[in-house]
């Protein structure tokens, strides 16, 4: 249960991570977009979407790569304190 925790504490991290930097893609795609700066009409939306989500995940994977492993010893003290209530608990 606790390798369990410290794997699901990793991946929930992770998405969420993932998510941010989609989400700061697309900010950042559309504020390009609505300010009309000159040569932004030649390229399609999509492709400026994937050259900023490209720019986010360059510089975002050092936060994954630091983030992650605290996410896990989080995930496998939380997974410990429920063992740890449980057994109390049953005790009791």
């Amino acid at each position: 249960m606790i390798l369990k925790a410290a794997g699901l504490g990793a991946l929930v991290t992770f998405i969420v991570v993932q998510a941010l930097f989609v989400l700061g893609s697309l900010f950042w795609t559309l504020k390009v977009c609505a300010t009309g700066l000159p040569g932004v009409g030649a390229v399609s939306l999509w492709d400026q979407f994937l050259v900023w989500l490209l720019d986010v995940e360059t510089y975002g994977a050092d936060m994954v790569f630091w983030s992650v492993p605290f996410a896990a010893c989080s995930g496998v003290l939380c997974a410990a304190c429920i063992v740890w209530l449980k057994k109390r608990l049953q005790a009791a």
